[in-house]
């Protein structure tokens, strides 16, 4: 399946919490924005542009290293904040130039949310294919994608009664059913990276954004509190 994408025009600040969302929206380095850092590796090139954050992920600095596994800029954060809610969502809108062979290596771009009881939401990005992973026992799903162009990717979850999954890319929705177990829960966590496999790869991360969804009514379309 072939996706196009579809602009979004939105005013934001630097990280707020409207709605009981967080948003990072990069007009500064992610751990100043509430992402502990992870790990790194290999010496990656980072910075911020009028609100969009760079990773550019190479093997010059990995001496001792060979491939797989060059240049990597990883961040996690606890949501359990977030245990058992009614609904929750994560969405990130991201561009990266990274090849669809480095997608088996979680490269050139990740974003997972998962805990420690078996619920795992997992999304690969490279420049014009995306993975999604549906939680642990479900089949993975591959799209391309417009290549050279940032992409919305949203989840949304329901656990009222028998909790549901719905998965959204470009605001198109492109797949949903029954999930495994809620989520938030048991030691939640979100984890973010850029990754250079084989290949190297720079990445441009326009936000990232979890929590509560807006109720329907509300004109929040894109979850950030305006």
């Amino acid at each position: 399946m072939r996706l196009g994408t579809i602009a979004l025009a939105f005013t934001l600040s630097a990280v707020h919490a409207h709605g009981q969302v967080f948003s990072s929206d990069f007009f500064s380095d992610p751990e100043s924005e509430g992402w502990p850092l992870l790990q790194q590796y290999c010496g990656p090139i980072l910075w911020n542009d009028d609100g969009t954050y760079h990773q550019q992920l190479g093997f010059d600095d990995c001496s001792d290293i060979a491939p797989p596994l060059g240049g990597q800029d990883a961040y996690v954060i606890s949501v359990s904040e977030y245990n058992g809610d009614p609904t929750w969502f994560f969405e990130f809108r991201a561009e990266t130039d990274g090849d669809r062979s480095e997608i088996s290596g979680a490269a050139p771009i990740a974003l997972t949310a998962f805990n420690s009881f078996g619920s795992h939401y997992g999304v690969i990005l490279a420049r014009d294919q995306i993975k999604l992973r549906r939680d642990v026992n479900l089949p993975i799903l591959f799209f391309d994608l417009e290549p050279e162009v940032p992409h919305t990717i949203r989840l949304e979850l329901d656990n009222v009664g028998v909790p549901t999954y719905r998965w959204y890319i470009d605001h198109q929705l492109v797949d949903a059913g029954l999930a495994e177990f809620a989520f938030p829960d048991h030691n939640a966590r979100v984890v973010w990276q850029g990754n250079a496999w084989f290949l190297p790869c720079e990445n441009a991360w326009d936000y990232i954004r979890y929590g509560r969804p807006p109720a329907p009514a509300s004109g929040d379309f894109d979850s950030d509190g305006d």
